[in-house]
């Protein structure tokens, strides 16, 4: 065996999985769920975590948890019995997607963007069906500021702006998109995994697909798989999609 699986993960979409289990057990789970199909020939299964890993051009907290754990525990040794029964060996490492597989040598920095701004929030009226005093709620209040984008008390200069704010990912599913262009049509592989369950790196496995490559998407909810009005065009583009959960 001298050939290695590429597996593509979209850490942050692995939502509760991940809050509940050490990364050693996560990356051991997901290589238990791709089918034997994938992993013929292959020697090396290379897991790339793709996130906001950098705080301008340092290591997020989070990301220097997950380093440590991956200086711990990969690479390993794993095995697997195949269909015919014969116990195969394989080495599984992992890093995190710090630049893109087409120009490895340029980091990326300001991958994580922290407080950012939440607008355009819209309020659904049909929500308040199950209010138990419509005429006293203090929600109401919340609703003219959403709406409003201004404090009722004229002299308050607070806007929804001001207090709503999350944490964001930037540059994360496009690179990931770039790298499975990469793979399939600069480096020609016939086989690569992504682990996500975000409709957003659907043209990215279509482009796969296209390019004759097979694609085994791992979805990151058990049970889950990809929607009907999706699989149309995958199946469009070719045969070898397949398609599992952790």
């Amino acid at each position: 065996m001298t050939d290695r699986l590429y597996v593509l993960v979209d850490y942050d979409n692995l939502g509760g999985f991940r809050a509940s289990n050490t990364l050693d057990v996560i990356i051991r789970h997901i290589e238990s769920r791709i089918p034997d199909l994938f992993l013929e020939g292959v020697s090396r299964i290379e897991v790339r975590l793709y996130g906001g890993w950098f705080l301008g051009q340092s290591l997020t907290r989070q990301a220097q948890t997950l380093a440590a754990q991956i200086q711990s525990n990969f690479p390993a040794t794993i095995q697997r019995e195949n269909s015919s029964g014969i116990t195969e060996t394989r080495i599984l490492s992992v890093g995190f997607a710090r630049s893109g597989l087409f120009l490895p040598s340029v980091g990326l920095s300001e991958t994580f963007m922290p407080g950012r701004s939440v607008g355009n929030i819209q309020i659904n009226q049909s929500g308040w069906r199950g209010c138990a005093s419509p005429g006293n709620c203090s929600l109401q209040a919340v609703e003219r500021f959403l709406r409003d984008e201004e404090c009722s008390l004229g002299a308050c200069s607070v806007t929804p702006h001001d207090l709503l704010q999350r944490n964001e990912q930037k540059q994360v599913d496009t690179l990931l998109v770039a790298d499975l262009a990469e793979l399939t049509l600069r480096q020609a592989v016939k086989r690569v995994a992504i682990v996500s369950s975000d409709v957003d790196m659907l043209p990215g496995v279509l482009l796969c697909l296209t390019a004759g490559a097979a694609v085994c998407h791992v979805h990151t909810s058990p049970g889950a798989t990809t929607k009907a009005v999706h699989m149309s065009n995958l199946t469009r583009a070719g045969g070898n999609y397949r398609q599992t959960s952790i």
